[in-house]
C-alpha cells in the first residue's frame, strides 16, 4: 500500500493470504467468499494488498513476527489458537468465521485511514530535547486541546448524560445550523441555486447542485466559531437561482470565505453545536446502526472517532456499550453520534 494515496478507502479491501497452510487458506477464502456483505477480496498477484492475513500457528511465523519482519504500512491481520497481543496487528482468534473477519476488516479500515492521515501530516524534525523546551510546540498542544473542546465540549458522564431532559447536557437538534442546512437543502435541492443563511454577523452560502458550503468568515478561531453556531432563535432563509448564485460565486471567490464541502460542513457544525451534548430524549442504551463508513479522510476527527466507527461497523451496539468497550470518554461518542447522525450514516433505535 502506498499511505500517500488520497483515495478513500472501501470495502472490499483487498487482502494477500500468506504464511499459512493450505487448509487454512482455503478455510480463510471460503469464508471471505459467502455472505452478502464483501469486506475482503483475495488480492491479484499483480496488485498491491491492502490487508495482510497470516497464521501465527504456521512454522517459522512465531518467529519473522518476533523479529517485527513485515511491512508496518500495511495492516496485519493474525490469525491464532492462543491468548495473545501482537503490537500494531489485529488479532482473530480461530476457528476462523464471517463475523472475526468482518471486526478485523473494521479494524483494517480504520487503520488504513490513519495511516493515510499520518502520511498527509507535516511530521516534526526536531529532537525530543528541543521538543521539551519548545514554547511553539506547547502553543499547538493548548490550541490542539482548545480544538477538541470546541468540537466535543467539556468532560461528562454517562450518569450526566442518561438523563433525556437535563438541558445541562441535552439540546434541541432543530435549533442547530446543522439541522435547518440539511432540512433546507432537502426542501431545495432542485436545479442549480445558492442557498444563504443570513446568520447575524455572518452568511452561510449552501450550494447544492456543487456540494459546496463557504462561510463568510474563518472558522480557525474560537470567536468565530462561537458566534457562528450558538443557538439561532430566528434565521433568515434566502434562496438564489442561477443568475443570483453566479453573482455570490463570484463575489466569493474575491472573500476571505472558507469552503467546505457539504458532508464535511454538516458534520463540523454537528459538533459544534452540540459539543457533547445530546439530543433531548436520546436514550444511551438504544441500540445505534452505521450504515456505511464515513469518508473519515475528508472530515474533521475527533478522540476515537475511528475505533467508534470500526466498532459500530462490526456490530450495532449502544452508545453506553461502545463506552465502556473502548474505555473512551463519553463525549468522544457523543460527539461521534450527533456528526455521523447529521451526515446520515447513523441511525438510533432501528435497522436502517
Amino acid at each position: 500500500m502506498n499511505t500517500s494515496d488520497s483515495r478513500d478507502f472501501k470495502f472490499p479491501l483487498k487482502v494477500a493470504l500468506t504464511a499459512m497452510s493450505e487448509r487454512t487458506h482455503d478455510s480463510v477464502e471460503y469464508c471471505l467468499s459467502i455472505g452478502t456483505e464483501k469486506c475482503f477480496s483475495i488480492a491479484n498477484a499483480d496488485d498491491t494488498p491492502d490487508v495482510i492475513i497470516i497464521d501465527h500457528d504456521y512454522p517459522g511465523t512465531a518467529t519473522r513476527l518476533s523479529k517485527s519482519n513485515w511491512q508496518q504500512d500495511i495492516p496485519l491481520v493474525i490469525l491464532t489458537t492462543n491468548n495473545i497481543d501482537i503490537a500494531g496487528a489485529i488479532m482473530v482468534r480461530k476457528p476462523v468465521d464471517t463475523t472475526r473477519l468482518k471486526e478485523a476488516a473494521n479494524k483494517a479500515l480504520a487503520q488504513l485511514i490513519r495511516l493515510q492521515q499520518l502520511a498527509h501530516s507535516p511530521q516534526p524534525t526536531m529532537s525530543p530535547q528541543a521538543l521539551e523546551g519548545n514554547s511553539k510546540t506547547r502553543d499547538n498542544l493548548e490550541r490542539a486541546r482548545a480544538k477538541v473542546e470546541l468540537m466535543c465540549g467539556p468532560h461528562r458522564t454517562l450518569e450526566q448524560l442518561s438523563k433525556p431532559n437535563d438541558l445541562d447536557h441535552r439540546f434541541d437538534p432543530t435549533k442547530t445550523l446543522s439541522d435547518r442546512i440539511k432540512i433546507t437543502i432537502q426542501k431545495e435541492n432542485s436545479g442549480f441555486k445558492a442557498i444563504q443563511f443570513k446568520l447575524p454577523e455572518d452568511d452561510v452560502f449552501v450550494f447544492p447542485t456543487l456540494g459546496k458550503v463557504f462561510t463568510s468568515t474563518g472558522l480557525n478561531v474560537r470567536k468565530s466559531v462561537n458566534r457562528v453556531y450558538q443557538d439561532q432563535a430566528d434565521v433568515q432563509v434566502l434562496t438564489h437561482q442561477s443568475a443570483a448564485a453566479n453573482q455570490i460565486i463570484d463575489r466569493i471567490k474575491n472573500s476571505s470565505s472558507t469552503s467546505f464541502s457539504i458532508e464535511a460542513f454538516l458534520w463540523l457544525s454537528a459538533l459544534f453545536g452540540a459539543r457533547g451534548r445530546l439530543p433531548i430524549g436520546f436514550d444511551t442504551t438504544t441500540t445505534l446502526h452505521l450504515s456505511q463508513w464515513p469518508k473519515l479522510t475528508s472530515l474533521e476527527l475527533t478522540p476515537y472517532c475511528m475505533e467508534i466507527t470500526a466498532a459500530l461497523a462490526s456490530n450495532p451496539a449502544s452508545m453506553s456499550q461502545v463506552v465502556e468497550q473502548l474505555q473512551c470518554e463519553p463525549r468522544h461518542m457523543t460527539s461521534f453520534i450527533n456528526a455521523a447522525i447529521a451526515i446520515d450514516v447513523l441511525s438510533v433505535g432501528k435497522q436502517p
